[in-house]
């Protein structure tokens, strides 16, 4: 697989990633700002894809090279090498396909900045805009084409605006439950293959889906009985994608290292690699659903859609039909009373969860929620689910009292018990880090949830924790924090006229108080 330009074009990669370069763009990612950083984090992706490709065709290499080696080997073996070597094969291809995308990226706010050098500061300001428009659409794109976790990638970003260009997340908020779909005749296929002729001939189905994302698309139906429904039905090959999708986060991740500041990155990628590939499990899903109805059980604010379980497969999820507008719809339209209403039930349902139910969903973009005719919020999705343990939910508790009390001392104990480390394990210093970054929210009112604001004080606060990082997270926590970082992206978008502490107050009593399981 070698060609002549091999050693030229290592060359060029090994430059690229001397300590000098590294340093340089590392620099500009932490201390740039507008398009400069932008640039710098994308060329920083970008060297690390470079990286993971070189890995990869290497891998092949290695593959191919076993089997000229040894000559004719037993057929399972030959078997197996044959599927590593596809697996291999297939990752490359995904990774070549990302790269060009995110080349596009990189050379368009390069070209901007050249031209910005003859342009006023009005024409730039709306080059600027276009472009961040036409670049988050050629993410979309990407994803559509790719599908698979890079669409999970696009949907975090997409609740994200506090911390990325309005304008770049804005396309990509198609993602959240608008991705394109696949056939119907596949539909079609899969409801065979999981029910038979006889039932589907029993069930009316709509052709065009209500809703498409990365792991599924949703269909109305009218079930045997006259029932309305929603029915999930995975996309065909999913599994295997994001499989695929895994091992390339976990190659880029490697590479991504040298330019990234100490951290306990691996148990990231471990806990987002098993979180992701358990979203095909439609039996977990369903069994969540049916746990989280009776954890709501009592709730009139709040609701579930009941399941159905006859008809649910490993394949598909049953459940009624609710109708209702997607979160962020029901936001956009709602008078502010209201609209402080449902983020408040928002903010205290997912409390519940986390500190209360010892589960909790933590894919929380708006695409997943519902507010009903009645003006409930409906949960939607519970195929990504984090299970917590007593002793967990018992310690974030403690560390939300402290940090509520200004008791930085009692906060860093919890945090230690946690399993949070400092490199100089003192753990106060990152408690004070989080109450410098969040410490408007303590106020509440709408004028805490300024992200300028806490942009601005995330700063000094970033360079603290540089000094001192963190180098132990609790596996646990990465969801939590996956969670409520989506849902501080709603919430400054939107601005609520309420304080996150005094919600969690009452919350944080009860556990407190041995209520918790």
């Amino acid at each position: 697989m070698s060609g002549p330009a091999d050693s030229a074009v290592r060359g060029i990669r090994i430059s690229a990633q001397n300590g000098t370069a590294r340093a340089r763009a590392r620099a500009i990612w932490e201390e740039g700002e507008g398009a400069a950083r932008i640039v710098a984090g994308l060329e920083i992706l970008l060297s690390s894809i470079e990286q993971a490709v070189w890995d990869l065709r290497e891998a092949v290499e290695e593959a191919w090279g076993a089997v000229r080696a040894e000559g004719l080997r037993a057929r399972e073996d030959l078997a197996e090498l044959d599927r590593q070597t596809r697996d291999l094969a297939a990752e490359l291809t995904r990774l070549l396909s990302a790269s060009r995308t995110v080349a596009t990226i990189v050379g368009s706010y390069r070209w901007l900045s050249i031209r910005g050098a003859f342009m006023s500061r009005r024409a730039y300001a709306r080059a600027v805009e276009r472009t961040h428009r036409r670049n988050g659409k050629r993410f979309v794109k990407m994803a559509n084409r790719l599908q698979g976790g890079i669409i999970k990638i696009g949907q975090i970003l997409s609740a994200r605006s506090d911390i990325l260009p309005e304008a770049f997340v804005a396309p990509m908020r198609e993602l959240q439950d608008r991705v394109a779909p696949f056939p119907f005749e596949d539909v079609l296929d899969v409801l065979r293959q999981e029910w038979g002729e006889e039932r589907l001939s029993q069930v009316v189905l709509s052709a065009e889906p209500v809703a498409a994302a990365s792991i599924a698309q949703v269909h109305i139906a009218r079930l045997a009985d006259g029932r309305m429904a929603a029915i999930k039905v995975q996309r065909p090959g999913i599994a295997t994608l994001l499989k695929h999708d895994v091992a390339i986060l976990r190659r880029i991740v490697d590479s991504l290292k040298v330019y990234l500041p100490e951290s306990d990155i691996d148990t990231v990628v471990d806990e987002i690699a098993e979180q992701l590939l358990a979203e095909t499990d439609f039996d977990r899903e369903r069994v969540m659903l049916e746990r989280a109805a009776t954890a709501l059980a009592g709730e009139p604010t709040v609701s579930v859609p009941e399941v159905y379980g006859e008809w649910c497969t490993g394949r598909l999820l049953v459940t009624e039909f609710i109708d209702g507008a997607r979160l962020d719809a029901a936001l956009a339209d709602a008078a502010e009373a209201e609209r402080n209403r449902i983020l408040r039930d928002f903010a205290t349902i997912y409390l519940k969860q986390i500190l209360e139910w010892g589960f909790f969903q933590p894919d929380t973009h708006p695409g997943n929620f519902l507010v009903d005719r009645e003006g409930r919020l409906v949960l939607l999705d519970f195929g990504c689910v984090r299970e917590l343990d007593a002793a967990f939910r018992r310690d974030l508790a403690r560390v939300l009292e402290g940090f509520i009390r200004g008791d930085d001392q009692a906060a860093a104990q919890a945090l230690g018990d946690l399993g949070f480390a400092t490199r100089s394990g003192d753990l106060t210093g990152l408690i004070q880090m989080v109450r410098q970054a969040l410490g408007g929210l303590i106020a509440g009112g709408s004028s805490a949830w300024d992200a300028e604001a806490v942009k601005a004080s995330i700063g000094p606060a970033m360079e603290q924790l540089a000094e001192d990082p963190v180098t132990a997270i609790p596996r646990a926590f990465v969801m939590v924090g996956r969670a409520l970082s989506t849902m501080g992206g709603v919430f400054f978008e939107h601005r609520p006229d309420l304080n996150p502490f005094e919600v969690a107050l009452p919350v944080l009593t009860r556990v407190l108080a041995g209520s918790a399981e």
